[in-house]
């Protein structure tokens, strides 16, 4: 059984009301997965690249994002 501290607790209460009075929703954690659908033509056009590279498909997705976002 996972026990938390009382303090850590009383905060997410108080971030949960703050959020409430300013009537928005609290923040949640994304999961790291999303799913794209892409033309089948891209799809194999990155997989060779994918592979040519060393890489899995995530990984090479990943970072090519990781450019695009910097």
């Amino acid at each position: 059984m996972l026990i938390l501290p009382i303090a850590f607790l009383n905060s997410v209460d108080d971030y949960l009301d703050f959020c409430r009075e300013r009537g928005e929703e609290p923040d949640k954690p994304f999961s790291g997965k999303f799913i794209v659908r892409i033309n089948p033509d891209l799809h194999k056009i990155i997989a060779v690249k994918a592979k040519k590279e060393g890489q899995s498909l995530n990984s090479w997705i990943e970072k090519r994002l990781c450019e695009y976002a910097r």
